[in-house]
């Protein structure tokens, strides 16, 4: 999957070293990735900037928007995460530039073709675990996430089913 993502320029730890073995029909792999030097999870970095209040509305929008670009080559490369939640994507906050965003815990991800359900089930899950952001902030990922200004008939019915399923 890691390579996959590579292939498709989808941020993701670089795997240094891979070996798998069978022991007794026991299958046991090893997997080994590039440091992620200055990043740390969402969920750190959330809680820190949006719990606080102390930085700019642009500071969060910005990692707002970095997140929802990372998510978008996820979905884009059709690949639906399946436990997107804010500890899997890491973020390495930015002087002046927008924020890097790279998704870790790929174990469980798997090409999905229709792209409605993979947003469906991996925003959802970010959405009800995203603890600090308001309905602005929500709202602002999803047009960052389907580059919209406003939302047309579809996106309104994409946006309520995220919502409702991440009421679950």
């Amino acid at each position: 999957m890691m390579r996959y993502l590579q292939k498709h320029r989808v941020p993701a730890p670089a795997p240094i070293f891979y070996a798998d073995q069978n022991v007794d029909g026991d299958y046991q792999s090893i997997l080994i990735t590039d440091e992620l030097v200055g990043f740390r999870s969402l969920e750190d970095v959330t809680n820190e900037l949006f719990a606080d209040g102390r930085p700019s509305l642009a500071e969060q929008r910005s990692l707002i928007r970095g997140v929802a670009a990372t998510v978008r080559k996820l979905h884009a490369a059709r690949i639906q995460h399946r436990s997107l939640y804010p500890q899997h994507l890491f973020v390495r906050m930015g002087v002046k530039v927008d924020p890097k965003v790279v998704v870790i815990d790929l174990e469980k991800s798997r090409v999905k073709f229709l792209p409605a359900m993979r947003a469906l089930y991996d925003l959802s899950t970010l959405n009800r675990h995203a603890r600090y952001w308001s309905k602005s902030s929500r709202l602002y990922f999803f047009k960052q996430y389907y580059g919209i200004d406003h939302l047309g008939p579809w996106a309104k019915f994409l946006s309520r089913l995220i919502y409702k399923r991440s009421m679950r």
